[in-house]
């Protein structure tokens, strides 16, 4: 089982199953994988298996798409790698892969700083203090934190996590797709108001015509 998890600036974390041979990511409701934040583009990346595994492309996101703190437009994952989506972090696990060997990956002390993310000029827009809020985040291990959270799970609790984490992402979805739905309903109702009008003006006014074409021969109508 190979899924993705997804840290929400320490907020909330919510692991993704991965499902097929193709699962796209972004902000826009039609992903499979929706990261509902400004940093993040409406079709940011996509994850597409193999038979040596997934590989990860950039969608030519605004913000970029980064594997253990370097930006790529097109790489292969490997189990424990963390993946950043504009400012969300990602960590990519294959479950047939050892577990003693992502602890051994990122036991701390192996790594002293999680790998610096230059902050682009185009965050700013979103982020006043983006740079400090950078700053801020070298100082939190992420990457290990979650990891050894992961480790610690057995796996009738990592399918718990991704069914409640899936049942999550399906409510985020109907929710977001829900609002254009009634939308476009109250649209259909105004347009069929008005064809209703005028198709009752056009009624009145070839009566009127009738009427007095009538009167014109000579033919009294009350």
């Amino acid at each position: 089982m190979k899924c993705l998890v997804l840290d929400y600036e320490g907020l909330d974390v919510i692991t993704h199953e991965l499902i097929g041979d193709a699962v796209t990511i972004g902000r826009a409701p039609s992903n499979d994988i929706v990261i509902d934040h400004p940093t993040v583009s409406a079709q940011h990346a996509r994850l597409t298996e193999s038979q040596s595994g997934y590989r990860l492309k950039d969608l030519e996101s605004t913000n970029g798409t980064q594997i253990n703190g370097v930006s790529i437009s097109d790489a292969q994952l490997k189990d424990g790698a963390e993946i950043r989506f504009g400012y969300i972090t990602g960590f990519f696990r294959d479950a047939a892969a050892n577990i003693d060997q992502v602890r051994k990956l990122q036991l701390p002390g192996e790594h002293e700083s999680p790998y610096p993310v230059p902050v682009p000029q185009t965050q700013s827009a979103f982020h006043p203090h983006a740079q400090r809020n950078a700053s801020r985040r070298r100082d939190v291990p992420q990457q290990s934190r979650l990891t050894r959270g992961l480790a610690r799970k057995s796996p009738a609790a990592v399918h718990r996590d991704l069914a409640a984490s899936n049942a999550q992402a399906q409510r985020r979805k109907a929710s977001a797709t829900q609002q254009p739905t009634q939308k476009a309903t109250i649209e259909m109702k105004v347009v069929a108001l008005l064809f209703a009008g005028a198709v009752l003006e056009v009624a009145i006014v070839i009566t009127l015509v009738v009427v007095f074409s009538l009167r014109a021969n000579g033919v009294h109508v009350t």
